[in-house]
């Protein structure tokens, strides 16, 4: 997981460059599947994770098929 304490560090596009990063790194390595657990409130996490084309599972997961 991932957490921005500093309220000055939100809102400014950092967990969408680093999700990015991951993304393009994982398929760099072949890997085809991502998977991301986010819990139900937090909902910039989930609006960001849509976003980035993951589609919501069940529960609390998120899933990116490349």
């Amino acid at each position: 997981g991932y957490h921005l304490f500093d309220p000055a560090a939100r809102n400014r596009g950092l967990m969408g460059e680093a999700l990015s990063a991951v993304m393009e790194y994982a398929g760099e390595l072949g890997i085809r599947t991502l998977l991301a657990d986010i819990e139900p409130e937090n909902l910039p996490s989930q609006r960001l994770f849509r976003r980035m084309d993951f589609v919501w599972q069940q529960g609390t997961l998120y899933r990116l098929e490349r």
